[in-house]
């Protein structure tokens, strides 16, 4: 009856790119966040407590000597950290746990090798080691880092506690819709597609959201449209997120998803 056990509790688990709801083990199953959250929840342990998750992240590049809970690292781009990342984030906002990147600038060096699955998982490239074909050069933001940057940039103004799960990915669409509500009063909403979790590979995934009496809205990738972060330049963030403005139909907007995870915003008239 009594919860008073401990103040706070923080999740850490790391993943591939495509397994942000759930960490795999050495044994190769398959344990969900919300497996997980469950078995405290039953007992009403996390009420009243505050729920973080300030160890977490995915690779890029590719090293197929090393392993991480029996897998290979084989090679996952910029892009793929990068969704991982808002994945990540905002489905575990939806659950109540704030979460956080484990490392921005990549560790030199884990338990004495330059090589470990942890070693990879930063938002800025080390240089470490010289001879990674896919490391950029030290101090290069990764794609992923200006995602981060974006990402906070537009949260931070929205209500945390109060996360609308629209769509969940129930069913076989793959589909993910999450809203917040920003301070003004408008809605800012989440959407994504697990394109990996097709059976059979689609460019491309169609998507219709009731947004209310309004003129228009605006749809912007979480991703900067390019393939690596070191094509960027500085002054230009914001405008190397895509954006495009759709029309409003009877309360609705339907556009296409691709595999970058989207913003969705009010542009036109209330």
């Amino acid at each position: 009856k009594n919860n008073n056990y401990f103040d706070s509790f923080d999740l850490h688990y790391f993943s591939f790119y495509g397994e942000y709801r759930y960490n795999r083990t050495k044994r190769n199953k398959a344990v969900t966040v919300d497996e997980f959250l469950n078995i405290f929840k039953r007992y009403g342990l996390f009420e009243g407590k505050m729920i973080t998750a300030r160890a977490g992240a995915t690779y890029t590049g590719e090293d197929l000597k090393t392993d991480y809970n029996g897998k290979r690292l084989e090679y996952q781009s910029e892009a793929q950290q990068a969704g991982y990342l808002v994945r990540r984030a905002i489905y575990l906002l939806s659950r109540g746990v704030r979460s956080a990147w484990s490392q921005i600038r990549e560790r030199e060096k884990w338990q004495d090798s330059t090589t470990h699955f942890w070693c990879y998982q930063g938002l800025v490239y080390n240089g470490v080691p010289k001879e990674d074909k896919y490391d950029k050069g030290d101090g290069v933001k990764k794609l992923s880092y200006w995602t981060y940057k974006f990402l906070i940039e537009k949260i931070k103004e929205t209500d945390w506690k109060n996360v609308s799960v629209i769509h969940d990915g129930t069913g076989s669409d793959h589909l993910y819709l999450y809203k917040l509500m920003k301070k003004n009063g408008q809605p800012l909403y989440i959407v994504w597609w697990d394109y990996f979790d097709e059976k059979v590979p689609i460019k491309s995934k169609p998507v219709t959201i009731d947004v209310g009496n309004v003129e228009s809205i605006k749809v912007t990738e979480t991703i900067p449209n390019a393939s690596w972060g070191a094509d960027l330049k500085e002054k230009e963030y914001p405008k190397f997120f895509k954006t495009e403005v759709k029309k409003v139909s009877n309360k609705k907007v339907s556009f296409d998803l691709s595999e970058k995870p989207v913003f969705v915003e009010i542009a036109g008239k209330i």
